[in-house]
């Protein structure tokens, strides 16, 4: 089934208890400023936007298992909810030193049911098993708030301090690592945001360059889209990255409050701005993309001092 909706609805008809914003991957045709936009609805879109609720945290979902994880950072948590919205369980405020979360910032679900959580404040991931004891620390990933899964169960992890992209199993043995503040001119020198295409390759936001570079995932130079500038397909501080299936990418540009959204070759195809939270101006953070095409956007609304 198709459906289509201008951008303005697509927005703000997806927000959720006032923190995220999930709707279906674009298939955009001809998106000019107030263009229409047609796009496949998943069957369980519905049902999700129905039944998320949250009460001061944030929510991260991943609709291929249909699992909802809140993070809470006021008290240093993440916990996976059941059906009816209840903790199934809650991990990071209790245990020694390596359990302890110190502001989490996302998730990423693993096919087997674990979870990796982005622990921030102690630059680290924390492997979370589907019962939410803990597991192993991925030291070396940086705070883990940039990380990916490929096909190979291999985690990739971008560290803007350092100017790498690492590799890692999960069981926390480092693979390799590609060095992007070095060499070519054209290589990335802060990398952020991070995805995967379907043919394998990085797509690296490079917040110093104001653009995304793909990678091979040796560290070749592909090809790279956007650039510097208040115009569609520019950015002035883009921060994070989702490639869907069908390979359109999403940058956020919360700097800017707006999100670039570009076709597999890196054409602009549509910029989604003007959004709102609970009836005020937000600023997309983090954007991500599920295994059933679902795109799932953080924003921030700030309660300005009357």
């Amino acid at each position: 089934m198709k459906t289509t909706f201008s951008r303005r609805h697509l927005l703000s008809g997806g927000v959720i208890a006032g923190v995220a914003t999930l709707f279906p991957s674009l298939m955009l045709v001809g998106c000019g400023d107030e263009a229409g936009v047609t796009l496949p609805i998943p069957r369980d879109a519905a049902a999700l936007l129905r039944t998320l609720t949250l009460d001061g945290a944030y929510l991260i979902v991943d609709p291929r298992t249909g699992r909802a994880y809140r993070i809470d950072q006021s008290a240093n948590t993440v916990s996976q909810l059941n059906a009816s919205g209840a903790p199934q369980w809650t991990f990071g405020a209790s245990g020694d030193e390596a359990q302890r979360l110190n502001f989490p910032t996302g998730v990423l679900p693993v096919a087997d049911g674990t979870v990796l959580v982005s622990d921030s404040g102690n630059g680290r991931l924390v492997l979370v098993s589907a019962e939410g004891r803990f597991v192993r620390s991925i030291d070396g990933a940086g705070s883990g708030r940039n990380a990916v899964i490929d096909s190979n169960n291999v985690l990739w992890a971008s560290d803007s301090k350092t100017g790498t992209i690492k590799s890692f199993d999960l069981n926390g043995t480092a693979r390799m690592g590609v060095s992007l503040s070095m060499g070519s001119e054209a290589m990335p020198k802060a990398p952020r945001g991070l995805a995967l295409d379907a043919a394998g390759n990085l797509h690296v936001v490079d917040a110093l360059d104001a653009n995304v570079k793909v990678l091979t995932r040796t560290g070749t130079l592909v090809r790279q889209y956007g650039a510097l500038g208040a115009a569609q397909g520019q950015f002035l501080a883009p921060r994070s990255i989702a490639v869907t299936p069908n390979g359109v990418s999403y940058v956020s540009d919360p700097t800017a409050g707006k999100i670039e959204v570009f076709d597999p070759a890196g054409a602009p195809l549509a910029r989604l701005d003007n959004l709102t939270l609970a009836g005020r101006a937000a600023v997309p953070l983090d954007v991500s993309v599920r295994n059933n095409g679902l795109v799932q956007v953080r924003l921030y609304a700030p309660v300005l001092a009357a």
